[in-house]
């Protein structure tokens, strides 16, 4: 049975239902990780077993068994006897039950070590060469060396100054060092020079002038001579010029000062007297207030006073008299009109006008034109003259009042389905009847129905022959549409599938149907399996729309790495996962055993591990399906390195040389020395690479052909997987 909700409908005893709801749901698989440790590579890996547990579902157990490497300890010892030396082994069972193995290194040494030494004195009784012969820590003889020389005087040189003469001239004193041997100073003191200063200053006191010395000391303790010369400063004074209309301030002022030095400044200021300007001005005028005789005391430009007299005489103004008659009333009156003579006085045109009665006749009019409507007056000359007024008023019928509108309501639109032609329009109108109607469908009536969105106008004639015009704009909801979320089942339970409707358009509220039977208000239905469903929604005016939708279930992801693999260390080789989807339908890749990855999202990774190393591929779809597998990879520690034991340097092109061989498995030589049978060097070289033949030994010493025998060698090697050994060994030279 799959999971999900069951219902189950059973009869009581009294004859009622009885409705049983079952939910059923999936427990996932028990999920166990076990580790263990073994010395065999071939029992290492990772093993998954599947056990039904008592729910009766999968308990998966995944073990993952890692190699134990075994266990090695070097011993590093030193003999003076050459048959001693070399390399020892042991194997042993360690206590996880794996080979523990003990290198007991040996390394022959030279059977005398000398040491140098030399040391310096003062008595050359205790000079010469001394040995002294010792025991090592390895029992080998120990030889110091001691070379006695000669240490020499010790002379220092320093100097200065005084102005004291009996300081001055060369002191010597002796000491005696650290090693007893006599330190000389030599001290020389020379004469300190006097230091002299001239300082300048001026004075407006004679009595204050001359040549003043001050004897000081300086910091050196010897004189130090200050001379002050001080000199004559003369009195200053200045002459300035200006002018008064004052003759009281008028003459020579003569001020003193004490300028910035004390000393007297004279200004001198002579003032010159400024005469004053008498103008006298005729003029008239028209207002009798303006004459008479005015005096105006002015300031000219030198400050001094300037009076003008002007003397106004008056001129009389003009007055004139006329009469006439008007038959217009706007024109009968007095009219005063003022003007100016030759004189510039005022000119005063007094003008009566009397008032001669005309005829007026009115006529009223109505029209149901606005801009026809007014008053109209018409001007003829009657007999005596004078004009005769007809008068002809023009009125406005009432308008009617027009109010054009939707008939119909449909939730806020006139339209109840967009593109529908299901409305209505109606003129209302308030006026002097009857009234007829033309609306721009042709139609006569005072509503029209069957309508679209568009816009509709009406022209109304009242009982006065008066007409008025209304439009409508009837309006429809947008475009009713809907559109969908979809959550398609995930990759385990294949009735999560889930719509969503998205409605657009219409009148809210919608409700909704997947079967075209059945509504429901809400747009969310769950629980689907894969498959072609048909949605329809309604709104509020029953407009209906139907779409199409599908349910697709996701394909589950395989991925494999293939068999176990096995190389030889410094090897690398290619991990592939394989996949039943295309690429582009992932979402990730990840890989795990991996130290630096290039492509962490690639399906290929090379490898050059140094140990026996387990590596996996996790996978996951666009869908979200994952999939995950591991594969280890086995690494062979056989290290192939070769050294001649035997070689013959007569210049045949054949086993000329000694040089080391080996495969990727050493990363670099740290160190290649070859001794003869007393323990001299006669070949070393140090990190280089296996395989250079650049790098061996001729059989030679300092250029000389070395005679037939027997030499030790001494190898250092670095390995690929980081491990280090010493090799040791014999090579027979032959010729």
């Amino acid at each position: 049975m799959e999971a999900g909700e069951y219902e189950n409908i059973f009869n009581t005893v009294e004859g009622c239902d009885s409705l049983v709801t079952t939910n059923i749901s999936i427990l996932p698989a028990v999920m166990i990780q076990l580790q263990a440790d073994t010395c065999d590579p071939a029992a290492t890996g990772i093993f998954v077993t599947t056990i039904d547990n008592p729910t009766g579902c999968d308990t998966v157990v995944t073990t993952t068994v890692s190699l134990i490497p075994a266990d090695t300890t070097l011993i590093m010892q030193s003999t003076c006897v050459l048959s001693q030396s070399g390399t020892h082994t042991d194997t042993l069972t360690n206590q996880a039950g794996c080979d523990s193995l003990i290198i007991n290194e040996v390394m022959y040494i030279s059977p005398a070590d000398t040491t140098t030494m030399t040391e310096m004195t003062c008595d050359s009784s205790l000079l010469g060469t001394f040995y002294d012969t010792l025991s090592g820590m390895t029992g080998c003889d120990s030889i110091v060396e001691r070379n006695v020389i000669y240490s020499l005087v010790d002379t220092t040189y320093i100097s200065g100054t005084s102005c004291i003469p009996m300081e001055i001239g060369v002191f010597e004193t002796e000491y005696t060092d650290a090693q007893g041997c006599d330190s000389l100073v030599i001290n020389t003191i020379t004469q300190g020079t006097a230091d002299t200063t001239r300082l300048f200053a001026t004075s407006c006191d004679p009595a204050s002038l001359g040549v003043f010395e001050e004897l000081l000391l300086s910091s050196q303790g010897c004189d130090s001579l200050i001379i002050t010369t001080v000199t004559f400063s003369a009195q200053d004074s200045i002459f300035i010029t200006s002018a008064t209309c004052d003759p009281g301030s008028a003459g020579e002022f003569v001020t003193s000062y004490i300028n910035q030095f004390g000393c007297d400044s004279i200004v001198t200021e002579t003032v010159t007297l400024n005469i004053s300007h008498q103008i006298n001005l005729v003029s008239s005028s028209c207002n009798p207030a303006d004459t008479g005789v005015f005096v105006q005391q002015l300031t000219n430009q030198f400050d001094c006073d300037s009076i003008i007299t002007e003397t106004v005489s008056l001129l009389t103004s003009d007055q004139t008299q006329l009469t006439g008659t008007t038959c217009l009333s706007s024109e009968a009156g007095m009219f005063i009109t003022t003007h100016l003579n030759q004189y510039g006085c005022d000119s005063i045109v007094t003008l009566t006008v009397s008032l001669v009665q005309a005829d007026t006749t009115q006529f009223n009019f109505s029209t149901c034109d606005p801009a026809q409507t007014g008053s109209i007056e018409t001007l003829f000359t009657g007999q005596d003259g004078c004009d005769s007024l007809v008068i002809q008023t023009t009125t406005l019928y009432p308008l009617p009042v027009l109010i054009v509108q939707s008939a119909i309501d449909y939730n806020g639109f006139d339209i109840s389905c967009e593109g529908g032609a299901d409305g209505s329009a109606i003129a209302n109108v308030n006026g002097v009847g009857p009234y007829t109607y033309l609306w721009s469908t042709d139609d006569t009536e005072q509503m029209i129905t069957g309508l679209s969105a568009v816009d509709y106008d009406v022209a109304i004639t009242d009982g006065n022959g008066c007409m008025t015009f209304g439009t409508v704009t009837l309006t429809e909801p947008d475009a009713f549409m809907i559109g969908f979320e979809v959550s398609e089942p995930d990759c385990f339970d294949q009735q999560l599938g889930s719509i969503t409707v998205l409605p657009s358009g219409g009148v809210a509220p919608f409700t909704y149907s997947i079967d075209g039977t059945v509504f429901q208000t809400s747009p969310v239905f769950t629980g689907l399996d894969e498959g072609i469903y048909q949605i329809t929604s309604l709104d509020a005016n029953d407009c209906s729309t139907t779409e199409i939708i599908s349910i697709d279930v996701p394909l589950m992801v395989n991925v494999e790495l293939g068999s176990n693999q096995s190389i030889s260390i410094g090897d690398s080789t290619l991990l592939e996962a394989i996949i039943n989807l295309p690429f582009d339908s992932l979402s990730s890749v990840m890989w795990t055993g991996i130290d630096s990855i290039g492509c962490a999202n690639c399906l290929t990774q090379i490898v050059a591990p140094i140990i026996t190393t387990a590596y996996s591929v996790s996978v996951t779809s666009a869908d979200g399906c994952a999939d995950r597998d591991s594969m280890t990879v086995f690494v062979n520690t056989d290290y192939k390195i070769y050294i001649p034991n035997i070689f013959s340097p007569n210049g045949d092109g054949i086993n000329d040389v000694i040089m080391i061989s080996a495969d990727e498995s050493v990363r670099a030589i740290t160190s290649f020395s070859i001794f003869d049978r007393w323990g001299n060097l006669v070949f070393g070289a140090e990190q280089f690479q296996a395989n250079d033949s650049s790098i061996a030994w001729d059989g030679r010493m300092k250029g000389e052909g070395m005679n037939p025998g027997v030499f030790t060698f001494r190898v250092v090697v670095e390995f690929s997987d980081g491990d280090s050994k010493i090799i040791y060994g014999d090579i027979t030279l032959v010729r």
